[in-house]
């Protein structure tokens, strides 16, 4: 299995099994679906939980890649049990399923922080559709992990450095480390956004 960090969420950009929960008000629909997401694409790991309560409690207890909510719910609607999911999991990529009231759901989907949208259409096959989502989902989450683990490596290097480093953007002062800080006599936080060349300027 792909390493995991705290929380159950994958630490790399490298992808075995999707460990994904399908929740869903219709406890046939959500195994069908169940079923035929793990037919068509043998890397997907789904489990199905009959309303919000119960996905609440498999999110607490178990590694989950990838959320998908069905909007409809018996104690709840979508939006409501992905707004709690978001204060425990905030990184945890989401896919919110709606039948009803598309643009309206969608817009409130986005303010409450699902990765991804689709219409639900019950005379289509969705099923490759709603794989591709689940994947993408997932496989940004990684590789934006990746890129954080990176530059966090990155500005370790760049703080430790016994040089003086600064990185500027349009004449202004983005970054610096403290080695900057020391030869300029100044603190990283009060030269941050400063004007470069002022500050050679003061310093002749």
């Amino acid at each position: 299995m792909t390493e995991r960090a705290a929380g159950g969420e994958r630490a790399t950009a490298t992808l075995e099994a999707i460990d994904v929960l399908l929740v869903d008000g219709d406890d046939g629909w959500a195994t069908g679906v169940a079923e035929e997401l793990e037919r068509r694409e043998p890397d997907l790991r789904v489990e199905s939980a009959l309303g919000a309560n119960e996905a609440l409690a498999v999110v607490h207890e178990a590694s989950i890649d990838c959320l998908v909510v069905d909007y409809r719910l018996p104690e709840t609607d979508g939006i409501e049990l992905v707004e709690r999911i978001r204060d425990e999991r905030p990184e945890l990529p989401i896919v919110l399923v709606a039948g009803e009231d598309a643009e309206a759901v969608a817009a409130r989907a986005i303010d409450a922080g699902v990765t991804d949208y689709l219409p639900k259409d019950p005379t289509i096959d969705q099923t490759p559709v709603l794989a591709g989502k689940i994947r993408n989902a997932v496989e940004r989450r990684a590789l934006r992990r990746a890129i954080e683990d990176s530059e966090r490596r990155y500005r370790t290097v760049i703080e430790q450095s016994r040089d003086a480093i600064v990185i500027l953007r349009e004449g202004r002062i983005l970054f610096c480390n403290e080695r900057f800080g020391e030869f300029t006599d100044s603190s990283v936080d009060d030269l941050v956004d400063t004007r470069f060349a002022c500050l050679l300027y003061t310093s002749l």
